[in-house]
């Protein structure tokens, strides 16, 4: 089994209520920062230059590039 299956694994098996109030809110402190990172650096050059590429590659059933109405692949 490699780490990427261990992983899912123990993601899909792990309960709510087994995860420390502790751990929530580190989890929430982390995608909060992540999201504000996100926002924050919308308008850099790299990631125009990112977007610009990712236009590219059209999938009607992708993931929604981030603040567009645009679908592309998810990598």
């Amino acid at each position: 089994m490699n780490l990427a299956h261990k992983i899912s694994v123990y993601a899909h098996d792990l309960k709510f209520s087994a995860v420390s109030n502790e751990s929530i809110h580190e989890a929430k402190r982390r995608l909060i920062d992540s999201l504000g990172c996100a926002v924050a650096s919308f308008e850099s050059a790299p990631a125009r230059i990112a977007r610009k590429m990712a236009l590219g590659i059209h999938d009607p059933h992708g993931s929604t590039l981030l603040g567009t109405p645009y679908r592309t692949t998810p990598d």
